[in-house]
């Protein structure tokens, strides 16, 4: 994209404009980063979480009806409070499962090629603010 660089007049308006892009790049970089370690992680971290869904499905499908056949007590509430602290970390499983489905993993891709043009677009700023800088 070309750059209307003739407007800066003076090298301050330049030396400010130079500042704010190259902070702007610093924290498009930064934030490129962390999404990249997002949709690295994602890869990493599905096969356990599924993992886990299956496990915590399993605990709660053997302890359900068992609670059922179990006099009223201190043991019958301990099972109760075991299967809602199961049923919690289910949800949880889930939630997380859902930041790395295939649709979470397609926004970060797509995210990571913005964040990358947008860096290319402040250097070639920064480029031609830098030549009109030269200029004055």
């Amino acid at each position: 994209m070309l750059y209307q660089v003739e407007l800066l007049t003076t090298i301050a308006d330049c030396d400010q404009k130079l500042a704010e892009t190259a902070k702007e790049k610093q924290d498009l970089e930064v934030k490129k980063i962390q999404t990249e370690r997002k949709y690295e992680t994602a890869g990493e971290n599905t096969p356990k979480i599924e993992t886990d869904i299956i496990g915590t499905e399993a605990e709660i499908n053997a302890i359900a009806p068992a609670i059922a056949s179990l006099p009223e007590g201190d043991l019958k509430k301990s099972y109760e409070n075991k299967l809602r602290t199961l049923q919690s970390k289910l949800y949880t499983l889930n939630l997380r499962l859902a930041n790395y489905s295939t649709m979470a993993l397609l926004e970060q891709a797509f995210q990571i090629n913005c964040l990358e043009r947008s860096i290319v677009e402040a250097d070639a700023l920064i480029a031609a603010v830098t030549a009109r800088k030269a200029q004055l």
